[in-house]
């Protein structure tokens, strides 16, 4: 007679439900009878509070590896020290030039500013805003405003635009054909004061 009271502690008994039979063959318990008898419910409830802490376990150690990831950037936007510090923007200017002309070949002068000197210009970084033309008593004058984003681009602009080999060749075709095209030259470098009024079209630097 098989009586279930000397039966291993931990082994499944003649009277134990399949069920059970099943959870003991899956997950085998030591030889050795060392502990009380624990039954079938018991251990799949410990086996549940067991797997429930890993969950809560790995659940907190993913959130610490999540919030690692952004600590650098945390501390360093933290960091109240500057490592470096910004240059300070230089100035734009305005450049005013204002070329005596001559009625006799005013068109021709016109024709090659247009059509060469501007677009020979625009290689070297002029930034022409606007072109006049001006009458006094004494003689025509054609002027126009540059803009440049400091003195010293607009110092090696006019240095490329001199030693352009194209604009040389023009100025000394038109000077065969038309004579002497510019007189005097006057020149002004301007930068806007900080409560100026801006025209339409005029950027600030």
């Amino acid at each position: 007679m098989n009586d279930d009271r000397f039966a291993h502690p931990l082994r499944p008994a003649a009277s134990q439900t399949v069920r059970q039979k099943i959870l003991y063959k899956a997950f085998p318990l030591p030889k050795y009878p060392c502990i009380a008898r624990i039954s079938g419910p018991s251990l799949i409830l410990a086996a549940g509070s067991i797997m429930a802490g890993l969950k809560t376990t790995l659940l907190a150690f993913h959130l610490m590896t999540f919030a690692g990831l952004f600590m650098p950037s945390l501390t360093a936007h933290a960091s109240p020290v500057e490592t470096t510090v910004p240059a300070k923007k230089q100035d734009a200017v305005y450049q005013l030039r204002v070329y005596e002309i001559f009625e006799t070949n005013k068109a021709a002068f016109h024709e090659r500013f247009r059509d060469h000197a501007m677009r020979i210009m625009t290689r070297y970084g002029f930034d022409i805003i606007a072109l006049w033309e001006a009458k006094t008593d004494q003689r025509t004058e054609f002027v126009y405003l540059i803009k440049w984003p400091d003195a010293n681009v607009m110092r090696q602009g006019w240095e490329k635009l001199m030693a352009d080999q194209e604009w040389s060749a023009i100025k000394a075709k038109s000077a065969a054909e038309h004579g002497a095209m510019v007189g005097e030259i006057q020149e002004k470098v301007m930068t806007l004061t900080d409560y100026s009024l801006i025209p339409t079209g005029l950027p600030r630097p």
